[in-house]
């Protein structure tokens, strides 16, 4: 699997901020980066390719990200992105009132509207696995998209509890997977993307009917391995069906 890695500490101290603005700009959108005075700076990032889509691990130490109508102006991929947020607190502003992000919540925001983001409002470090999709990849309506960026959205129950796993599932082994394999996980990851963002508007229906097949499918798998494995155990014959239903599962996600 394609991945890149940036590490603040590689760096001359003078160097860093500079850089990870850089690289922020790079994956999602021109920004502009302010540093808390009272904090040493501090910033770790994994870059995982999937086609046109981007994952990244990150760790943070606190700072604010600010897209500006300056930089929009300026230059616009119209891109979509995601956070899981995994351990701190991350503050957000966009087109409403000010939010508070918690871990294993999923916070959303896009590069066609201004936005800001204080990371570690609270001082302490932030650990976050982010999606950068082109809005043009999501198999929803410009307006669909346009409703759902910004909403709080859950991580630890339904489809996005789905994505959740997906996302940190990918990161934590991304040595298990190989270039031949970014296609299909790219799908998955668009997939499930879309299939959160629907559920968030009440609108599974305007999905494509493979896509919510493909969501369907990771969905039983999920039940499966959740709720009937444990229960179950090994050997016998139930477990081998069970064995045999998991399988297909994974066969029909392919």
């Amino acid at each position: 699997m394609i991945e890149d890695v940036f590490k603040s500490e590689d760096l001359p101290l003078t160097d860093r901020v500079d850089a990870w603005r850089e690289k922020l700009s790079q994956i999602h959108a021109p920004v502009d980066l302010v540093c808390r005075p009272d904090f040493d700076f501090h910033a770790q990032q994994r870059v995982v390719h999937l086609g046109d889509a981007l994952v990244w691990p990150s760790v943070w130490s606190p700072q604010t990200i600010r897209r500006t109508p300056q930089l929009i102006r300026r230059s616009d991929p119209e891109v979509i992105h995601l956070s899981l947020i995994t351990r701190g607190a991350v503050g957000f502003r966009m087109d409403g009132p000010d939010a508070v992000y918690s871990p294993y919540e999923l916070r959303t925001n896009d590069s066609s509207r201004p936005f800001e983001i204080l990371m570690g409002p609270h001082g302490k470090v932030v650990d976050a696995v982010s999606v950068d999709v082109p809005r043009a990849r999501l198999p929803l309506s410009s307006d669909d998209l346009d409703q759902v960026i910004g909403h709080r959205m859950a991580g630890q129950e339904g489809v996005g509890a789905l994505l959740a796993a997906f996302l940190t599932t990918l990161t934590g082994s991304p040595r298990s997977y190989t270039a031949a394999d970014a296609p299909r996980l790219e799908t998955i990851l668009v997939d499930l993307l879309a299939a959160v963002f629907a559920h968030t508007l009440g609108a599974m229906d305007r999905l494509p009917a493979e896509s919510r097949r493909r969501t369907l499918t990771l969905r039983i798998r999920a039940f499966i391995q959740a709720n009937l494995r444990p229960a179950l155990g090994r050997p016998g014959p139930a477990a081998r069906a069970l064995d045999d239903a998991d399988a297909t599962c994974h066969l029909l996600r392919r």
